[in-house]
């Protein structure tokens, strides 16, 4: 532990952490450190016991802990039953581990051995990987709603028809329709999707011109940003129906003192517009309204598993049975 023996061996004795539960293993990166971190870590012999309530500094030898417990069971297990409630009344629980932050690098090694995980300068975690048919190793980082997003097939479902009453109350400005609820050309609506999502990044659309005035066009942008220069649907006078699908940035919307996933659609010429949507793009899955999830309200995960195990599977396929 450090150069006075006799003191050693009785904080072993005392707080004693590792004692039995495994052998010291060359390969495995990293150390093992349990308890609070004190100022000055302690210095440990190899073979040598971590000791809780300071720093174990292995030095330049790597630390591991190995064993055979069953397939269902771990071999380490760290817990950290501390719990508080944030400002807002959530209650939020302390951090079993924390791997720190290497200062000096923002991603670690691709020659480090397969499996090991490590964090950049600015908290992105790494691992060290293998990918079937490629020689060789890689790092990937780990996938967050920080750096990361997903796309998240939704039912499709009509978010606007402005041809009926009924299908525009998710028009936030409907001062822009004329009587019959058409778009007045010129004008711009903005459409609530607060039904389908929390803090989109984009959303899958089909838009339709429905019984245009003229020849025109229609822009979908996010609600917000100042509308482009380009067009999403092209239309001639005199044509029923002009559909096209687009992938719209998100955008937010004031609704009184709140504030929503917006979209907007421009058109240049008086016409009625429908909107349908298919998926949305967010950095969670808890940004979306599970009631339009495939499947209701059961989790995406547990629906992919079950579709999963339904499937032939073909001879290379090495996923979950």
């Amino acid at each position: 532990m450090n150069d006075k023996a006799g003191d050693a061996e009785q904080n072993v004795n005392r707080r004693r952490v590792l004692k039995g539960a495994g052998v010291v293993a060359a390969g495995a990166a990293g150390a093992v450190v349990a308890g609070a971190v004190a100022a000055t870590p302690a210095h440990a012999a190899a073979g040598g016991n971590a000791i809780l309530g300071v720093a174990n500094d292995a030095g330049a030898s790597p630390t591991g802990v190995t064993a055979a417990p069953t397939a269902d069971r771990e071999t380490l297990e760290l817990a950290n039953t501390t719990t508080f409630n944030d400002a807002n009344g959530v209650a939020r629980g302390g951090a079993p581990l924390r791997l720190v932050p290497n200062p000096n690098a923002d991603f670690i090694s691709d020659s480090a051995p397969v499996g090991s995980v490590g964090v950049g300068r600015d908290g992105t975690m790494w691992t060290v990987v293998t990918v079937p048919g490629q020689p060789g190793q890689f790092r990937a980082f780990t996938f967050t709603d920080f750096n990361a997003n997903f796309l998240v097939a939704l039912n499709p479902d009509r978010v606007i028809d402005t041809r009926g009453p009924g299908a525009r109350g998710r028009i936030l400005n409907p001062q822009v329709l004329d009587g019959i609820g058409r778009v007045v050309g010129g004008n711009t609506i903005n459409i609530d999707l607060s039904d389908y999502t929390v803090g989109a990044t984009a959303v899958f659309v089909n838009i339709t011109a429905v019984q245009p005035t003229g020849n025109g066009f229609l822009t979908a942008f996010a609600t917000g940003s100042p509308q482009p220069p380009v067009s999403n649907v092209n239309y001639s006078g005199g044509q029923f129906a002009v559909p096209n699908f687009a992938v719209v940035p998100g955008g937010v919307a004031q609704v009184g003192a709140e504030f929503h996933d917006a979209i907007s659609v421009f058109t240049a010429v008086t016409t009625h517009v429908i909107v349908d949507i298919t998926a949305v793009q967010v950095p969670s899955i808890a940004q979306v309204n599970p009631a339009h999830l495939p499947g209701g309200a059961a989790a995406p995960n547990q629906l992919r598993a079950q579709a999963v195990r339904k499937l032939s599977k073909p001879s290379w396929y090495k996923g979950q049975s």
